[in-house]
């Protein structure tokens, strides 16, 4: 039997399920959103190997956030 450590591959995944009128109001959401967002993307424009976001296969965020910052 070998006792070496076996060398074990980690993923790790990114991600939000964003719920828009859940726990606060609309005008609170949607200032967390677009937080959330700006961050993301600078985070994507400093390090190029963070390549990745999985927004729970949801749309309408986006659509909020382009609504809201149409820059």
């Amino acid at each position: 039997m070998d006792n070496k450590p076996q060398k074990i591959n980690c993923h790790f995944i990114s991600n939000t399920h964003w719920d828009r009128e859940w726990r606060f109001s609309a005008r609170r959401t949607q200032y967390m959103l677009g937080y959330m967002l700006d961050m993301l993307t600078d985070i994507l424009d400093k390090y190029p190997e963070y390549r990745h976001f999985h927004l729970d296969s949801q749309t309408m965020p986006i659509q909020d956030y382009l609504e809201a910052y149409p820059e």
